[in-house]
């Protein structure tokens, strides 16, 4: 997969793509139209994109990548890049889980 979405309220998210895509797209589930929401700092490819109830973090792709964080304000999606992580290669398959605060420290 080039690209990843992710649902959230009444919308799916689609997040890059092939060929230096920047773009987030927005499918509203009610009317079925299309819109840009935003774009992402950089092109992404084989990346993987989750929700933490406030922000959207699109993680990894192709190549060296910063990870970004993207903020929602109604239909409008703003991203800024992070120092850190910045991954070297971890794409197609990126699994991304949400985990408390305190996950495996007593392990």
């Amino acid at each position: 997969v080039l690209f990843r979405s992710v649902y959230h309220v009444d919308a799916f998210y689609i997040f890059g793509g092939i060929n230096n895509y920047h773009n987030i797209a927005r499918l509203d589930e009610v009317t079925q139209t299309w819109s840009l929401a935003g774009k992402l700092k950089n092109s992404r490819a084989a990346h993987g994109v989750i929700f933490d109830s406030s922000k959207f973090l699109v993680i990894g792709g192709s190549g060296n990548q910063k990870t970004e964080n993207c903020a929602l304000d109604g239909t409008v999606m703003t991203c800024t890049e992070q120092e850190s992580p910045a991954l070297y290669m971890y794409a197609y398959y990126p699994a991304l889980f949400l985990t408390v605060d305190n996950y495996g420290d007593n392990c």
